[in-house]
């Protein structure tokens, strides 16, 4: 029960990363604190969901400019991102494929 409790308040705080991370620049910037921990829960040992939506956020943050594109390409969420395609449950491909052109831009 635990355990699920905890996934669940991952996968809360990620979901509500990813609309701050949606919001106006100032809100993204905002975002720089947590980019590490975004991208460390892109990992196998993390939950499926949460992963996706860990993918989803860093997806937002690297669509709002360039600079925290390289950010995000500093602190090394363009390998666990790649990893991500290669699960066959088509929205994880799909989010982390969008994710990485959002990086690559």
């Amino acid at each position: 029960f635990f355990v699920v409790k905890c996934l669940l308040q991952l996968l809360e705080a990620a979901w509500c990363l990813t609309n701050i991370a949606a919001g106006n620049p100032e809100e993204t910037k905002a975002l720089l604190p947590a980019l590490p921990l975004l991208i460390a829960h892109l990992g196998e040992k993390s939950s499926s969901p949460v992963a996706e939506q860990c993918a989803w956020a860093l997806g937002n943050v690297a669509g709002e400019d360039e600079e925290l594109r390289n950010v995000l390409l500093i602190q090394g969420a363009l390998i666990p991102l790649a990893r991500m395609m290669l699960p066959y449950r088509r929205s994880t491909v799909r989010t982390a494929a969008w994710a990485l052109s959002n990086l690559i831009k």
